[in-house]
Protein backbone atom coordinates (compact mmCIF):
# COMPACT_ATOMS: atom_id res chain seq x y z
CA UNK A 1 0.00 0.00 0.00
CA UNK A 2 1.42 3.39 -0.97
CA UNK A 3 2.03 6.00 1.68
CA UNK A 4 0.26 9.32 1.25
CA UNK A 5 1.43 10.89 -1.99
CA UNK A 6 1.84 14.60 -2.64
CA UNK A 7 2.20 14.25 -6.38
CA UNK A 8 0.35 12.76 -9.28
CA UNK A 9 2.10 9.48 -8.45
CA UNK A 10 2.63 7.56 -5.23
CA UNK A 11 5.82 8.92 -3.68
CA UNK A 12 7.00 8.44 -0.12
CA UNK A 13 6.58 12.02 1.04
CA UNK A 14 7.62 15.50 0.05
CA UNK A 15 10.27 18.10 0.81
CA UNK A 16 9.36 21.78 1.00
CA UNK A 17 12.27 24.10 0.20
CA UNK A 18 12.03 27.74 1.26
CA UNK A 19 14.49 30.39 0.14
CA UNK A 20 16.23 32.29 2.96
CA UNK A 21 18.73 34.50 1.14
CA UNK A 22 20.65 34.96 -2.07
CA UNK A 23 20.34 36.46 -5.53
CA UNK A 24 16.78 37.48 -6.38
CA UNK A 25 16.97 39.17 -9.82
CA UNK A 26 17.34 35.90 -11.74
CA UNK A 27 16.56 33.48 -8.92
CA UNK A 28 13.60 33.02 -6.62
CA UNK A 29 12.53 35.76 -4.24
CA UNK A 30 13.30 35.33 -0.53
CA UNK A 31 10.46 33.38 1.06
CA UNK A 32 9.53 31.51 -2.12
CA UNK A 33 8.75 27.79 -1.72
CA UNK A 34 9.40 24.77 -3.94
CA UNK A 35 7.69 21.44 -3.18
CA UNK A 36 9.54 18.30 -4.28
CA UNK A 37 7.78 14.90 -3.92
CA UNK A 38 10.50 12.33 -3.32
CA UNK A 39 10.93 8.57 -3.50
CA UNK A 40 13.77 8.35 -0.97
CA UNK A 41 15.30 10.71 1.56
CA UNK A 42 17.94 10.42 4.27
CA UNK A 43 19.12 13.04 6.76
CA UNK A 44 22.29 12.61 8.81
CA UNK A 45 23.16 14.97 11.66
CA UNK A 46 26.93 14.64 11.92
CA UNK A 47 28.70 15.46 15.19
CA UNK A 48 31.84 17.58 15.07
CA UNK A 49 34.81 17.82 17.42
CA UNK A 50 35.88 21.36 18.30
CA UNK A 51 38.97 22.57 20.11
CA UNK A 52 38.39 25.34 22.69
CA UNK A 53 41.08 27.95 22.17
CA UNK A 54 41.54 28.93 25.83
CA UNK A 55 41.99 25.36 27.00
CA UNK A 56 44.45 24.53 24.23
CA UNK A 57 46.43 27.72 23.95
CA UNK A 58 49.45 26.49 25.94
CA UNK A 59 49.51 22.74 25.32
CA UNK A 60 48.31 22.56 21.74
CA UNK A 61 45.05 21.09 20.49
CA UNK A 62 44.54 18.32 23.03
CA UNK A 63 41.17 19.21 24.58
CA UNK A 64 38.10 18.49 22.49
CA UNK A 65 34.40 19.15 22.92
CA UNK A 66 31.28 18.46 20.91
CA UNK A 67 30.47 21.28 18.51
CA UNK A 68 27.41 22.12 16.48
CA UNK A 69 26.25 19.34 14.20
CA UNK A 70 26.35 19.54 10.41
CA UNK A 71 23.24 18.29 8.64
CA UNK A 72 23.62 16.41 5.35
CA UNK A 73 20.43 15.61 3.47
CA UNK A 74 20.31 13.34 0.43
CA UNK A 75 17.19 12.65 -1.58
CA UNK A 76 16.02 11.13 -4.84
CA UNK A 77 12.95 12.38 -6.69
CA UNK A 78 11.44 12.04 -10.14
CA UNK A 79 12.02 15.12 -12.31
CA UNK A 80 8.58 16.68 -12.04
CA UNK A 81 7.39 19.49 -14.27
CA UNK A 82 6.21 21.54 -11.29
CA UNK A 83 9.71 22.12 -9.91
CA UNK A 84 12.21 20.78 -12.49
CA UNK A 85 12.90 24.17 -14.07
CA UNK A 86 16.05 25.97 -15.14
CA UNK A 87 15.37 28.61 -12.49
CA UNK A 88 15.25 26.01 -9.72
CA UNK A 89 18.39 24.15 -10.79
CA UNK A 90 20.39 27.34 -11.30
CA UNK A 91 19.27 28.86 -8.01
CA UNK A 92 20.20 25.73 -6.07
CA UNK A 93 23.57 24.94 -7.65
CA UNK A 94 24.64 28.43 -8.76
CA UNK A 95 24.74 27.49 -12.41
CA UNK A 96 25.95 30.91 -13.62
CA UNK A 97 27.16 34.15 -12.07
CA UNK A 98 23.65 35.55 -12.38
CA UNK A 99 22.50 33.15 -9.65
CA UNK A 100 25.34 33.88 -7.19
CA UNK A 101 25.56 36.62 -4.55
CA UNK A 102 27.24 39.68 -6.05
CA UNK A 103 30.04 40.10 -3.48
CA UNK A 104 30.51 36.67 -1.84
CA UNK A 105 29.64 34.54 -4.90
CA UNK A 106 27.71 32.18 -2.64
CA UNK A 107 24.76 30.16 -3.85
CA UNK A 108 21.34 30.89 -2.40
CA UNK A 109 20.49 29.67 1.08
CA UNK A 110 17.43 27.45 1.45
CA UNK A 111 15.69 25.87 4.41
CA UNK A 112 13.92 22.57 3.94
CA UNK A 113 11.18 20.71 5.73
CA UNK A 114 10.70 16.99 5.19
CA UNK A 115 7.07 16.02 5.26
CA UNK A 116 6.80 12.38 6.19
CA UNK A 117 3.37 10.96 7.08
CA UNK A 118 4.81 8.22 9.33
CA UNK A 119 7.83 9.78 11.04
CA UNK A 120 6.53 13.34 11.13
CA UNK A 121 7.96 16.61 9.83
CA UNK A 122 11.64 17.52 10.20
CA UNK A 123 12.93 21.06 9.58
CA UNK A 124 16.42 22.28 8.73
CA UNK A 125 17.66 25.80 8.01
CA UNK A 126 20.64 27.59 6.46
CA UNK A 127 21.10 24.92 3.79
CA UNK A 128 22.99 24.93 0.49
CA UNK A 129 22.95 22.44 -2.37
CA UNK A 130 26.12 20.39 -2.92
CA UNK A 131 25.17 18.33 -5.95
CA UNK A 132 22.43 17.51 -8.44
CA UNK A 133 22.52 14.32 -10.51
CA UNK A 134 20.19 13.22 -13.34
CA UNK A 135 19.78 9.59 -14.40
CA UNK A 136 18.15 8.37 -17.62
CA UNK A 137 17.52 4.79 -18.73
CA UNK A 138 15.98 4.01 -22.11
CA UNK A 139 14.27 0.92 -20.66
CA UNK A 140 11.69 3.30 -19.23
CA UNK A 141 10.68 5.00 -16.03
CA UNK A 142 11.08 8.58 -14.82
CA UNK A 143 14.17 10.77 -15.01
CA UNK A 144 15.54 10.47 -11.47
CA UNK A 145 17.10 13.45 -9.73
CA UNK A 146 19.44 12.85 -6.80
CA UNK A 147 20.52 15.75 -4.60
CA UNK A 148 22.79 16.39 -1.64
CA UNK A 149 22.44 19.36 0.72
CA UNK A 150 24.35 20.74 3.71
CA UNK A 151 22.68 22.66 6.53
CA UNK A 152 23.87 23.95 9.91
CA UNK A 153 20.64 24.15 11.90
CA UNK A 154 18.78 20.91 12.57
CA UNK A 155 15.22 20.99 13.82
CA UNK A 156 15.99 21.21 17.52
CA UNK A 157 18.49 24.08 17.20
CA UNK A 158 18.42 27.64 15.97
CA UNK A 159 15.12 29.18 14.90
CA UNK A 160 13.64 27.06 12.15
CA UNK A 161 11.47 28.75 9.57
CA UNK A 162 7.72 28.30 9.54
CA UNK A 163 6.68 26.13 6.62
CA UNK A 164 3.27 25.96 5.05
CA UNK A 165 1.65 22.54 4.85
CA UNK A 166 2.56 20.77 1.60
CA UNK A 167 0.00 20.69 -1.17
CA UNK A 168 -0.46 18.28 -4.03
CA UNK A 169 1.57 19.36 -7.06
CA UNK A 170 0.20 19.21 -10.58
CA UNK A 171 1.95 18.35 -13.82
CA UNK A 172 3.88 15.23 -14.77
CA UNK A 173 6.98 13.22 -13.98
CA UNK A 174 9.38 13.54 -16.91
CA UNK A 175 10.34 10.17 -18.38
CA UNK A 176 12.44 8.81 -21.24
CA UNK A 177 10.00 10.12 -23.83
CA UNK A 178 10.70 13.68 -22.68
CA UNK A 179 14.45 13.55 -23.44
CA UNK A 180 15.79 14.95 -26.72
CA UNK A 181 19.36 15.54 -27.86
CA UNK A 182 20.95 17.13 -30.91
CA UNK A 183 24.35 15.72 -29.85
CA UNK A 184 23.62 12.07 -29.14
CA UNK A 185 21.14 9.53 -30.44
CA UNK A 186 20.51 5.84 -29.76
CA UNK A 187 20.82 6.53 -26.05
CA UNK A 188 20.53 3.64 -23.62
CA UNK A 189 21.40 5.60 -20.51
CA UNK A 190 23.19 8.66 -19.24
CA UNK A 191 24.08 10.24 -15.90
CA UNK A 192 24.73 13.98 -15.58
CA UNK A 193 26.13 15.26 -12.29
CA UNK A 194 26.89 18.83 -11.22
CA UNK A 195 28.75 19.44 -7.96
CA UNK A 196 29.25 22.69 -6.05
CA UNK A 197 31.80 22.69 -3.22
CA UNK A 198 30.09 23.96 -0.05
CA UNK A 199 32.14 24.54 3.12
CA UNK A 200 30.78 25.10 6.65
CA UNK A 201 32.45 28.11 8.27
CA UNK A 202 33.06 28.41 12.03
CA UNK A 203 33.06 31.63 14.06
CA UNK A 204 36.34 33.49 14.42
CA UNK A 205 37.87 31.40 17.21
CA UNK A 206 37.06 28.08 15.45
CA UNK A 207 35.48 26.57 18.53
CA UNK A 208 31.87 25.73 19.06
CA UNK A 209 29.55 27.16 16.44
CA UNK A 210 29.13 27.16 12.71
CA UNK A 211 27.74 30.39 11.36
CA UNK A 212 27.25 29.78 7.64
CA UNK A 213 28.11 27.65 4.63
CA UNK A 214 30.15 29.26 1.86
CA UNK A 215 30.23 28.25 -1.80
CA UNK A 216 33.28 27.40 -3.87
CA UNK A 217 34.14 25.69 -7.19
CA UNK A 218 31.64 24.15 -9.62
CA UNK A 219 32.24 21.07 -11.76
CA UNK A 220 30.66 17.83 -12.88
CA UNK A 221 30.67 14.69 -15.00
CA UNK A 222 28.65 13.11 -17.79
CA UNK A 223 28.51 9.38 -18.58
CA UNK A 224 26.75 8.14 -21.72
CA UNK A 225 25.83 4.68 -22.98
CA UNK A 226 24.80 4.27 -26.63
CA UNK A 227 23.12 1.24 -28.13
CA UNK A 228 24.77 -0.95 -30.79
CA UNK A 229 24.50 0.33 -34.33
CA UNK A 230 26.38 -0.31 -37.56
CA UNK A 231 27.09 3.40 -38.00
CA UNK A 232 28.05 3.96 -34.39
CA UNK A 233 25.32 6.50 -33.82
CA UNK A 234 25.62 10.25 -33.58
CA UNK A 235 28.70 10.37 -31.38
CA UNK A 236 30.27 13.56 -30.17
CA UNK A 237 33.43 14.45 -32.09
CA UNK A 238 35.59 15.06 -29.06
CA UNK A 239 39.10 13.64 -29.11
CA UNK A 240 40.43 12.07 -25.93
CA UNK A 241 41.77 14.59 -23.41
CA UNK A 242 40.63 17.49 -25.56
CA UNK A 243 38.61 20.44 -24.27
CA UNK A 244 35.88 22.42 -25.98
CA UNK A 245 33.55 19.59 -26.94
CA UNK A 246 29.84 20.34 -26.57
CA UNK A 247 26.97 18.00 -25.70
CA UNK A 248 23.41 19.28 -25.61
CA UNK A 249 20.29 17.55 -24.31
CA UNK A 250 16.86 18.69 -23.18
CA UNK A 251 14.34 17.34 -20.71
CA UNK A 252 10.76 18.45 -21.21
CA UNK A 253 9.00 20.55 -23.86
CA UNK A 254 10.24 23.73 -25.48
CA UNK A 255 7.95 25.93 -23.42
CA UNK A 256 8.76 24.70 -19.90
CA UNK A 257 11.53 22.12 -20.26
CA UNK A 258 15.21 22.43 -19.30
CA UNK A 259 18.07 22.54 -21.80
CA UNK A 260 21.57 21.43 -20.74
CA UNK A 261 24.58 22.61 -22.76
CA UNK A 262 27.65 20.79 -21.48
CA UNK A 263 31.25 21.80 -22.23
CA UNK A 264 33.23 18.62 -21.90
CA UNK A 265 36.58 16.92 -21.85
CA UNK A 266 36.42 13.30 -23.07
CA UNK A 267 38.03 11.14 -20.41
CA UNK A 268 37.42 7.64 -21.76
CA UNK A 269 35.62 5.57 -24.39
CA UNK A 270 34.86 1.86 -24.04
CA UNK A 271 33.15 -0.59 -26.37
CA UNK A 272 31.48 -3.86 -25.43
CA UNK A 273 31.47 -5.77 -28.71
CA UNK A 274 30.25 -9.37 -29.22
CA UNK A 275 32.67 -10.66 -31.86
CA UNK A 276 32.78 -8.32 -34.82
CA UNK A 277 29.30 -6.96 -34.26
CA UNK A 278 28.76 -3.27 -33.42
CA UNK A 279 29.19 -2.82 -29.70
CA UNK A 280 27.64 -0.74 -26.97
CA UNK A 281 29.63 2.46 -26.50
CA UNK A 282 30.41 3.93 -23.08
CA UNK A 283 31.61 7.54 -22.98
CA UNK A 284 32.88 9.37 -19.88
CA UNK A 285 33.31 13.13 -19.81
CA UNK A 286 34.34 15.80 -17.33
CA UNK A 287 32.32 18.99 -17.40
CA UNK A 288 35.26 21.31 -18.03
CA UNK A 289 35.50 24.85 -16.68
CA UNK A 290 36.70 26.29 -19.96
CA UNK A 291 36.86 29.99 -20.76
CA UNK A 292 34.90 31.14 -23.77
CA UNK A 293 32.36 33.82 -24.46
CA UNK A 294 29.37 31.53 -24.30
CA UNK A 295 30.03 30.16 -20.82
CA UNK A 296 32.18 32.85 -19.18
CA UNK A 297 34.11 30.06 -17.51
CA UNK A 298 31.21 27.81 -16.49
CA UNK A 299 31.32 24.06 -17.31
CA UNK A 300 27.68 23.94 -18.40
CA UNK A 301 24.70 26.15 -19.08
CA UNK A 302 21.22 25.30 -17.80
CA UNK A 303 18.59 27.21 -19.74
CA UNK A 304 14.90 27.12 -20.59
CA UNK A 305 13.89 24.62 -23.24
CA UNK A 306 13.93 25.68 -26.86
Amino acid sequence: MAITAWSTKDHLGSMTFQKDDGEVVNGYTVGASVIVPYTSCDVAELQNNVYPGVANVAAGATTTARGKKIVRMTMTAPAHSSWFLQKTINDWIGGTAGFLAATTFDTSGWSFCRYEPVLGNQRYTAGKCESISLSYNAAGGPINVSMSWLAIYPAEEGSPDTFAAPTRVTGKDYDTGDVTSTSLDLLRSFTWTAGRAQAPQAIADNTYYLVKITSHSLGGTLSVEQSPTASGGNQVAVAANTLNGTIVFQIGPSSTGVKFTCYVNRDSRRRVSPGNAPGTEFWDYSLADIANTSTTGYPFIVAAGS
